[in-house]
């Protein structure tokens, strides 16, 4: 049948970032199950998820080792990227990501990429691609992040879009394409302007599936 092939690529593609996943456990219970180290890891939430659907206020490093917190993008719309080095489709995001945030930016949308990585793999990386928003690095405390969103980060990438007022708008797992964000971010914009209401979003959201 017609269907076969793409659905063999699309196997090999999840079994694939699902050994991925299973490498990033080994290797992070093996350097010590995301305990502090010589940096300073930060605390993961400063306050966990106030409401279901808000998402929570947190702090993780940058890949310099610097303590970020997310209180300073309080009030914009954001999208939160869930990635790694080492996870094939997530590296096919990030251009597309990268060009979103130049088309965005104006309108106020805020991009955020969240390895769970090591934090000298995403400096070098970030540098390579010249990727032009914020990157935080983290382990586990990264994957309380995710979950406190609600994304239950069985296989990467994964993202949450949330409105300015701090709702969650939309999950995504798995890689996302430009024609799926764009459609996102059209019903987060109408949202945004009073266009549609937050049940309506979710409805043309739910449509999109």
């Amino acid at each position: 049948m017609a269907f076969r092939q793409p659905l063999k690529h699309t196997l090999i593609l999840s079994a694939a970032a699902i050994a991925g996943f299973i490498v990033f456990q080994v290797w992070h219970e093996y350097q010590g199950g995301g305990r502090p180290d010589s940096v300073g890891m930060a605390p993961v939430l400063e306050s966990t998820t106030t409401a279901l659907g808000q998402r929570p206020t947190f702090e993780l490093i940058s890949p310099e080792g610097m303590p970020v917190s997310s209180q300073q993008w309080e009030g914009k719309p954001l999208l939160v990227n869930f990635w790694a080095t080492w996870c094939a489709p997530c590296r096919r995001e990030i251009p597309m990501l990268m060009e979103l945030q130049l088309a965005h930016a104006a309108a106020g949308l805020q991009i955020i990429g969240i390895a769970l990585d090591s934090p000298d793999a995403v400096a070098l990386y970030a540098h390579e691609m010249g990727i032009n928003y914020p990157l935080l690095v983290g382990e586990q405390d990264a994957m309380d992040v995710a979950e406190a969103l609600g994304l239950d980060l069985i296989v990467l990438p994964g993202t949450v879009f949330s409105l300015s007022d701090g709702r969650t708008l939309h999950r995504h797992i798995g890689e996302l394409h430009a024609d799926q964000a764009e459609q996102i971010l059209d019903i987060l914009w109408q949202t945004e302007n009073q266009a549609i209401d937050f049940a309506q979003a979710q409805t043309l959201l739910g449509a999109m599936n």
